[in-house]
């Protein structure tokens, strides 16, 4: 895997233990963290964790298993993609590709980070949304699916387009994307159970409603 991303151009630098791993991110911020999951003795929980205290660094996790409920566990706890086995070296690269292109994207002007649909804004250059008139603080890559769901009002998305637009990944896991949704629901819902601005359209994905209850019928909308 180190190989694979040195021959493809990338400074590696590898940390072997939750001190290790946390002094050098502190000392020389990187552009982006892998982080396995079968490495021993490691603190995933906990570094990835303070990595979050210390900025929005990109994460992703590689795990030792397959398993959905160890995907949406981290998730969860903070990482931005788990990568499961089998995977090769070649779609690691790729993921982290676009990551950074994603990442390091030509800073655009205030005007283009900000966005208002209805009751919702979100400013993407300082990781932040309005709803209602109340602030939400937001990691970088949830006020970017935030974004493009209120630059895409009434319309059904569904996962895999925001995999690919958001994301930048054409091909991979879609849970992840499931999670994100509902950690920016838990966010700027009054009521996450029952969403009134980010709503699911059943056996599509996810539409946007601006008018946050009063719009149309997702059933009249057309699909992303």
């Amino acid at each position: 895997m180190v190989r694979h991303l040195s021959q493809d151009g990338y400074a590696v630098s590898i940390a072997l233990s939750s001190q290790e791993a946390l002094s050098a991110a502190a000392d020389s911020p990187p552009d982006l963290v892998i982080l396995h999951l079968g490495l021993p003795d490691l603190d995933a929980v906990g570094v990835v964790q303070q990595l979050r205290e210390q900025g929005d660094v990109p994460l992703i996790m590689v795990s030792p298993t397959s398993q959905e409920r160890d995907r949406i566990f981290w998730l969860n706890v903070g990482a931005d993609d788990v990568l499961p086995p089998p995977f090769s070296p070649v779609e690691l690269a790729a993921r982290v590709r676009s990551v950074l292109r994603r990442t390091k994207a030509p800073a655009a002007s205030h005007s283009e980070d900000r966005d208002s649909g209805g009751a919702v804004s979100v400013d993407v250059s300082d990781h932040t949304a309005h709803v209602l008139g109340r602030g939400v603080t937001l990691t970088a890559l949830e006020a970017r699916l935030l974004q493009f769901f209120v630059r895409h009002p009434d319309e059904a998305l569904t996962r895999q387009r925001l995999l690919e637009e958001v994301w930048g990944f054409t091909f991979g896991d879609t849970t992840t994307v499931t999670v994100h949704v509902r950690r920016i629901r838990e966010k700027i819902e009054p009521d996450p159970a029952t969403p009134c601005f980010i709503k699911t359209v059943w056996g599509v994905g996810y539409l946007y409603d601006p008018a946050g209850g009063g719009g149309r019928s997702p059933l009249h909308l057309r699909k992303g």
